[in-house]
């Protein structure tokens, strides 16, 4: 797209599909927030929306500043203002979640179904203490407790590519007792792009949940929860498949309030997680044959990689209400991560052409072993001043990392750090204002500092044992209104980070500074009684100050345009998201999740959706994604060199080509 017809149409444009209310067929969030946060966060109810996902990544990309790098038809990594991964924490229930794949295929957000879910928040810069350093925001999926009697809840989505999503949930509440079991599947075939090239990303994830709550007491409730799920998935972005995601987590949460008491609410937490992955070269792909005597024997080699997760957290947090107007969080937490992987190599010698294969060898090697173990003390107040509410937070970590044999993906080298160990001291905080005034206007400025050492992904597949750990300052400020017709927001942000872990050409990472800055505008006009116009712009600025370069992995600005129609039972809508071109680029360079490939033309793609509601239990909706059926790639995306025989390899992992889906909601 032509620079001049960007700047045209952002001239001319306002405003935001992702404001649009959850009762219309767009994915959206309030730009208001669904209800006062605690951690200033926007507030959306994932269950209310007529737009499905397979997984929480594909709810998140609609939302302003939200970007997902694509590694395939499913497990695509979130970006929040251009930084994902460790710096953008996903919080389930009270814990921070955490994977298991060194190359990125499973993300924590690929084990999340929206349906399962029923609320989402979403934090924009340090402004939380609550859950460890958020060094570029936070996201935190929540369940509620069922309400009283019998309910059945229930969705399924169908759509091109013999894409097929499915969730249900049954509860039961009392009086003292309430009890929850629900279940959620998703299978797809390869996609092809735009221009008919097809997509190694067929996938097939299932995940089952048990849940059950307690009261104790007219105050004190216990609740404990149980989740498991495995999956399979072809990726175009790397040269092997996961054919092992065996995902088991386990929670338990003791609640005790005492409303209008100075100590009113206490909660205790704990929750386990185990994930042990598999992957390799051969299950779903062919193996690509050595000659080793030309027409007579060929070797045919293989690899299996293994990698587990073991996460375990516990987590005490009290409320105090000094005064009116006053809440005062004190909490503590700690967490034990241990993350292992290894590599069994395999070479069989064939006749060329046959299955006769008289040798056969196998060779196993470390790749990592590492663990985490840290502890933290956290505070929170608001305070409540008439008009002006001021919040501030303070958090000190303390983290011990203990390495055992770290090498390289060869297993041929002995990496720095392996059977090191090592503490480190991280500190964050913010100081937020935020003032209501009349008309419904409300500003707000907010100043945070957040520390983040080295992940456990950076750690082993990097070379950055030792690395230092880097600080972001950031100041944030924003506007909101709303009126009869109007409602808008403008949020913008200026940061600082020190010592930035960047990744240089996918083998080892180093510290640099940066500079970030940028914004996001978004707005909801209803011009007649049943029709109105959204739209959203977001843009971020990044600067590597040490190389004097663009930093690497910012995603363009891009804007996006809707019309809405809402009459009765009866809605539809469109939206054209428009994507710049992104030519400020550090190539070979980025994070743990992908390097800056080259530079990227930008496109445009349109989307319609209509809904039916023909009583309050059934909910209909239908739309197509990518209408004009173009073929084009996310700046922030993995190669698509990694594709099997048989499939066409690419400088980037392709969007999907025109998409049309039906999904039906029932709920009683």
């Amino acid at each position: 797209m032509k620079r001049s017809e960007f700047r045209w149409l952002a001239a001319c444009g306002l405003l935001a599909l992702n404001t649009a209310r959850a009762d219309t067929v767009l994915p959206a969030v309030d730009i208001h927030g669904k209800r006062a946060d605690p951690s200033a966060g926007e507030v959306t109810e994932l269950r209310d929306s007529p737009v499905g996902g397979a997984d929480l990544a594909e709810r998140l990309r609609d939302l302003s500043g939200f970007n997902v790098s694509r590694v395939g038809g499913t497990a695509g990594s979130v970006f929040l203002r251009g930084l994902g991964g460790a710096r953008l924490p996903v919080v389930v229930g009270d814990a921070v979640a955490d994977a298991a794949c060194n190359h990125g295929m499973d993300p924590v957000t690929s084990y999340l179904q929206p349906d399962a879910y029923d609320r989402l928040t979403v934090v924009k810069g340090p402004n939380t203490v609550q859950f460890g350093p958020a060094l570029s925001g936070l996201i935190r999926v929540e369940r509620d407790a069922p309400e009283a009697g019998m309910r059945l809840r229930a969705s399924a989505t169908r759509s091109g590519f013999d894409r097929l999503d499915q969730a249900a949930e049954v509860s039961w509440a009392g009086e003292v007792l309430w009890l929850r079991a629900g279940g959620t599947r998703n299978d797809s075939d390869n996609y092809r792009d735009g221009a008919g090239r097809r997509f190694q990303s067929f996938y097939s994830r299932y995940a089952t949940t048990l849940a059950a709550g307690l009261k104790l007491g007219s105050d004190t409730v216990l609740e404990v929860d149980n989740e498991n799920g495995d999956a399979i998935a072809g990726y175009p972005a790397f040269h092997m498949d996961g054919t092992r995601f065996n995902r088991s987590a386990w929670g338990a949460k003791l609640t005790h309030r005492r409303p209008g008491q100075l100590l009113s609410a206490l909660e205790l937490s704990l929750r386990w997680q185990d994930i042990k992955h598999l992957m390799d070269d051969y299950s779903y792909r062919p193996v690509k044959p050595v000659e080793l005597v030309p027409g007579v024997l060929d070797q045919l080699p293989t690899l299996l990689m293994r990698q587990d997760q073991r996460g375990r957290s516990a987590r005490a947090v009290a409320t105090f209400e000094p005064a009116d107007g006053s809440t005062l969080l004190l909490g503590v937490d700690a967490r034990d991560d241990h993350h292992f992987g290894d590599n069994l190599r395999t070479t069989r010698t064939c006749f060329t052409g046959t299955t006769n294969c008289p040798l056969f060898t196998s060779t196993r090697s470390a790749f990592y072993t590492l663990d985490a173990r840290n502890q933290g003390a956290f505070a929170e107040l608001t305070q409540q001043l008439g008009t002006l509410t001021l919040r501030a937070g303070l958090r000190s970590d303390r983290l011990q990392t203990r390495a055992g044999e770290l090498r390289n993906f060869l297993g041929t080298q002995l990496l720095p750090g392996s059977f090191d160990e090592r503490t480190e001291k991280l500190g964050s905080g913010f100081l937020r204002a935020q003032m209501r005034h009349g008309d419904g206007l409300e500003n707000y400025l907010a100043l945070g500092v957040a520390q983040r050492a080295a992940s456990s992904l950076e750690r082993a597949s990097f070379a950055a044992f030792n690395i230092d750990a880097e600080t972001n300052t950031e100041l944030g400020a924003g506007l909101n209104g709303r009126s009869d017709a109007l409602q808008w927001s403008l949020h913008a942000f200026v940061s600082r980070v020190d010592d930035f872990i960047l990744a240089e050409q996918g083998t080892r990472a180093i510290n640099v500074d940066a500079r970030r800055f940028g914004g996001e505008l978004e707005a909801r006009w209803r011009l007649l009684q049943s029709w109105s116009v959204t739209g959203a712009a977001s843009w971020v600025r990044a600067d590597n100050l040490t190389q004097h370069v663009p930093l690497a992995q910012t995603s363009p600005p891009e804007m996006r345009l809707g019309v809405e129609y809402e009459s009765g039972r009866f809605s539809a809508a469109t939206q054209l998201r428009l994507v710049r071109r992104q030519d400020r680029v550090h190539v070979g360079y980025g994070n743990a999740l992908g390097n800056d490939i080259g530079e990227t033309p930008g496109f445009a793609t349109v989307r319609v959706m209509a809904g039916w509601s023909p009583d309050s239990r059934l909910q209909l909706s239908a739309g197509i994604d990518n209408l004009f059926d173009r073929s084009y790639a996310e700046h922030i995306s993995r190669t698509g060199v990694f594709q099997p025989a048989g499939f066409v390899q690419t400088e980037r992992v392709n969007e999907p080509g025109r998409l049309a889906w039906l999904r039906a909601r029932l709920a009683f």
